[in-house]
C-alpha cells in the first residue's frame, strides 16, 4: 500500500487586527530561494541563560513555493503585491496570480465576489498564472451587501465599521445552510432554485425594511450569477483533492494565504467589532483536515486597526498621526485611515496562542526610525490594579478597559531601509528584536525595512 503523504503547509496569518503586511510576506515566501535556513535570533530561556544572545538554528529547507491557496474571508481584505515596478491590489484571489506558473486555489470557506473574482481571474489569465475555485464556496448575492449597508446605516452613531461588502451576511446564508455556491452557477435553472429553497424573499423582505427602494428580483439576481458565473465555472475544481495529490508526489510545501488577522477572528476576537469568519490556524484544519506546520505570524512593529472596536495602546495624538503618515496607513479596501498605537505584546501573544503561530514576520520596522523613543506593550493593568494573569481571554471588558503597561526602548536614527543582513542594523534595533523574540517565546523568519518587495530580511539567511 503506498503511504499516505500528509500535505506540507506554511500558513501566513496576521496576528493583530489586519493590515500587516501579509501580502508582502506571501510573496517573498512564494519566492523563497531554494533551501532557505529559518535560523532564528532569539534570546529566551527556553533555549539557553538569559543574558546572552546567539544564533539558534531550528532550519527547515524549503524550495520554491508552486502552489497556494486562499482559506477563508472575502473582498472586505485586500493584499498589495508588488512584482518589478507593477503594484497590484488583490482582494479575491491568491497574492500568487501575479506570478507565472503558479496554481492558485479558492478554498470553500471563502466568499466569493463575482465580479472583482472575475477581474482577477483576468489579471492571472495574462500573468501565466492557473486559478482553481472550490464549487462550495459561498457566492456573494447583491442583496447581501444591500442588508449589510442597511444594518450599517440603522445602527448610526453605533455602527461598527463593517466594509459593506455583503460579507457577513453571505457567512449567515452559509452558517443556515442555504448558500448559492460557485458550483450552483452551472445554469439558470440550478441558481433559481437555490435562491427560492433559501428563503431569497425573505431576504428582500430585510431589505424592504432597513432601505428605501426595491431589492433586486429573482430573476435579475438569477442573470447577475449566471452572466458572471460563466467566467468561473470553467475555473471549478476539487482543491481537498487536488492539496493531497500535489503533496502525495511532492516535498515542497503549499502556502496558505490568511486574510485578516486573529484578533478579528470570529471566535477568538471581541464582537460585535469582528469578521465573519475564523482566522487561524484552526480554519485551514476545518477546511482541509490537516494542520499547518508552519505559521507565519505577521506582525507590524506598530499596531493599527480599522473601523471601530477598543484598542488598548492607540495614539490619538500627533505621534498617530506621525505613524500613519510615514507607515502610509490608509485601508487597501476602502481607503479608510487606520487608527494607529503602540506594538501591543499581549494582544499578539494571546493572537499566536489561538491562532497557532511558530513564527513571526515583523514589518514595517523602517516606520519606528527616528522617534524619540519607542514603547512596547507588555502588560494590562485592570481598573482592579491588578496585572492582567498570563493567558486569559481579553474580551472587550478587557480590551476597553485595560491600561497598557509599557517598556521603553531607545530609537535609531539611521535609515535602515537598504539594510540586507542583521548585521547591518543598529544594536538598538537588535535589542527590540531579542526582547520580541524573548517577550513572545517565538523566533523572527523575516523583517520588513521598507515598502519595496526588496526591503527585507531573511533572518539567517
Amino acid at each position: 500500500m503506498k503511504k499516505h503523504h500528509s500535505p506540507n503547509i506554511i500558513l501566513i496569518m496576521g496576528g493583530q487586527w489586519g493590515d500587516e503586511g501579509k501580502g508582502k510576506i506571501v510573496d517573498k515566501y512564494v519566492e523563497m530561494p531554494n533551501r532557505v535556513q529559518m535560523k532564528t535570533l532569539i534570546r529566551s530561556v527556553l533555549y539557553h541563560a538569559p543574558g546572552t544572545s546567539r544564533f539558534v538554528d531550528t532550519s527547515k529547507n524549503f524550495t520554491q513555493v508552486e502552489m497556494m491557496y486562499r482559506h477563508h474571508g472575502g473582498d472586505n481584505a485586500g493584499h498589495t503585491v508588488q512584482v518589478e515596478k507593477n503594484t497590484y491590489k488583490l482582494h479575491c484571489l491568491p497574492s500568487g496570480i501575479v506570478r507565472r506558473g503558479m496554481k492558485c486555489c479558492v478554498g470553500p470557506y471563502v466568499v466569493c465576489n463575482l465580479e472583482l473574482m472575475g477581474e482577477e481571474l483576468a489579471l492571472a489569465d495574462s500573468c501565466g498564472s492557473e486559478v482553481f475555485l472550490d464549487p462550495r464556496a459561498p457566492v456573494i448575492l447583491p442583496i447581501h451587501r444591500l442588508i449589510d449597508r442597511g444594518r450599517e446605516q440603522a445602527k448610526g452613531k453605533d455602527a461598527i465599521g463593517t466594509t459593506q461588502r455583503g460579507i457577513g451576511p453571505a457567512y449567515e446564508d452559509l452558517i443556515s445552510r442555504r448558500s448559492l455556491t460557485l458550483g450552483d452557477l452551472v445554469s439558470p435553472d440550478r441558481i433559481r432554485t437555490c435562491l427560492l429553497n433559501g428563503h431569497y424573499y425573505e431576504e428582500r423582505a430585510v431589505i424592504a425594511r432597513f432601505l428605501d427602494q426595491n431589492p433586486p428580483s429573482v430573476d435579475d439576481t438569477v442573470d447577475y450569477c449566471f452572466t458572471r458565473g460563466k467566467l468561473l465555472v470553467p475555473h471549478l475544481a476539487d482543491t481537498r483533492r487536488m492539496l493531497y495529490t500535489y503533496a502525495s508526489h511532492s516535498n515542497i510545501p503549499v502556502l496558505f494565504e490568511g486574510a485578516h488577522g486573529v484578533m478579528l477572528d470570529l471566535l477568538h476576537g471581541a464582537p460585535p467589532y469582528i469578521t465573519s469568519s475564523l482566522c487561524s490556524a484552526g480554519s485551514v484544519a476545518t477546511s482541509y483536515g490537516v494542520m499547518p506546520q508552519h505559521v507565519v505570524t505577521v506582525v507590524k512593529a506598530y499596531t493599527t486597526r480599522v473601523g471601530a472596536g477598543p484598542f488598548p495602546t492607540e495614539l490619538t495624538d500627533a505621534l498617530g498621526d506621525h505613524l500613519r503618515e510615514k507607515g502610509h496607513e490608509f485601508g487597501t479596501t476602502t481607503g479608510r485611515p487606520r487608527r494607529c498605537g503602540w506594538l501591543d505584546l499581549v494582544a499578539v501573544a494571546y493572537a499566536m496562542r489561538m491562532g497557532g503561530g511558530t513564527h513571526i514576520a515583523l514589518t514595517k520596522l523602517d516606520v519606528l526610525t527616528g522617534l524619540d523613543e519607542i514603547k512596547i506593550c507588555t502588560g494590562y493593568r485592570m481598573p482592579s490594579g491588578e496585572i492582567l494573569p498570563p493567558f486569559a481571554t481579553l474580551t472587550r471588558e478587557i480590551l476597553e478597559t485595560a491600561t497598557p503597561i509599557y517598556k521603553s526602548f531607545r530609537s535609531w536614527h539611521r535609515d535602515i531601509s537598504n539594510c540586507h543582513s542583521l548585521n547591518e542594523l543598529p544594536r538598538t534595533v537588535w535589542t527590540l528584536l531579542d526582547f520580541i523574540q524573548e517577550h513572545l517565546l517565538h523566533p523572527i523568519t523575516l523583517i520588513g525595512v521598507g515598502p519595496e518587495r526588496n526591503q527585507v530580511i531573511w533572518v539567517g539567511h
